[in-house]
C-alpha cells in the first residue's frame, strides 16, 4: 500500500506515469540537492527515479 501511495503522491505532483511524459521541471542547484534529496536521506538508502520529460 505505501508504494501505491507514494506512486499516487507522484502522478499529483506533476509525475507522469511510466512510459509517459512528465512536464518540464527546473533543474536544482546543488545546494538545493543536498538540502532536500541527499541530507534527508538515511546512510544506507538508495534513491532512484526513472521519469521521462521534455526540456
Amino acid at each position: 500500500q505505501d508504494v501505491l501511495d507514494t506512486i499516487k503522491n507522484l502522478h499529483q505532483r506533476g509525475f507522469a506515469p511510466a512510459g509517459e511524459w512528465s512536464r518540464a521541471v527546473a533543474c536544482p542547484t546543488a545546494d538545493e540537492v543536498m538540502q532536500r534529496i541527499v541530507v534527508s536521506l538515511p546512510t544506507d538508502c538508495v534513491l532512484s527515479i526513472l521519469t521521462k520529460y521534455f526540456s
